[in-house]
């Protein structure tokens, strides 16, 4: 069987090689956009410290860069990539956590990644490989990876199934939702929370008292805050971001929840934001279904 030290050591390749294709796609679209590629799109974008250590070593190509470099330089010219490649919305959600995983990765914590992110940071990793074109090859090898870190977890299938519900009757699979679905829904809740302050409360289903929350969306992120108006108030004791990761997860355990099923174990194993995903989802209407989606949830 593989061992976490094999799953880091796998992670890190990745990482290089998604790093390696990245330096590739810039290379192929940036002197498509602008006429003084170099300067316009990459010097000019790079952080002080990015630009200096360009000039101390003499760098000239995007292949000189690190991934952080790279990263940034995708991040400041995503509005024209995207325009010309005509990439969907929700990739930019990709490109900002893949900025983080560099981070978290570049700097890992003494103890280690638990198997959840590792398997989450691969995700991302996988879909962004996607974005940016990467060979299949490699992305058959993240997802081996991915199964790799779930069975290694003992956690069997977890990350890619609901976990099972204790129940007379067996539990109902997940609805299969087109992932233009996902992607119309998300757009949808952050245009609803782009332009607006607005605070929620959650929706318990047993006598607990809703609790307020603060609601704001900053790029592509949707963010929970304490209450500013309303009381009782959440305790958040700091804003916590909603990713669309999570909300892929969250949104069939939504529709099962209101159609009557028990998915607190469910909705516990995929997110710790569940009751703000509730709200949020309930406040956008979310609830359109399909024939084949309405026959799964009943």
């Amino acid at each position: 069987m593989i061992s976490k030290a094999q799953i880091y050591g796998e992670v890190k390749q990745h990482l290089d090689e998604v790093t390696k294709k990245l330096a590739l796609f810039l290379k192929k679209i940036l002197p498509t956009l602008f006429d003084d590629w170099w300067t316009q799109a990459v010097v000019n974008v790079l952080s002080f410290e990015q630009q200096n250590r360009l000039e101390q070593r003499g760098i000239r190509t995007l292949e000189g860069l690190d991934s952080a470099g790279l990263l940034r330089v995708l991040d400041k010219n995503w509005n024209p990539i995207s325009n010309k490649l005509n990439l969907p919305h929700e990739s930019r959600h990709f490109v900002k956590e893949m900025r983080t995983i560099r981070n978290n990765w570049a700097h890992p914590p003494v103890s280690g990644f638990s198997d959840d992110d590792i398997y989450r940071d691969l995700d991302t990793m996988q879909r962004f490989a996607v974005v940016i074109g990467a060979d299949d090859s490699l992305i058959q090898a993240i997802k081996s990876t991915k199964n790799a870190i779930h069975f290694l977890s003992g956690k069997g299938t977890k990350m890619t199934q609901p976990t099972p519900i204790k129940q007379n009757s067996p539990a109902k699979a997940q609805p299969e939702i087109s992932q233009e679905k996902y992607s119309g829904y998300w757009n949808k809740i952050i245009s609803t929370f782009s332009n607006a302050n607005i605070e929620l409360h959650t929706l318990p289903q047993n006598s607990r008292e809703p609790l307020w929350f603060f609601v704001y969306v900053d790029g592509n992120y949707v963010y929970v805050d304490k209450a500013k108006e309303h009381k009782p108030s959440s305790s958040l004791s700091k804003p916590r971001p909603l990713n669309y990761n999570e909300f892929e997860k969250m949104y069939p355990i939504y529709l099962r929840r209101k159609a009557g099923h028990s998915v607190s174990a469910e909705a516990t194993a995929a997110s710790q934001n569940q009751v703000y995903w509730y709200a949020i989802m309930d406040y956008c209407d979310l609830q359109p279904l399909s024939t084949g989606e309405k026959n799964e949830l009943n």
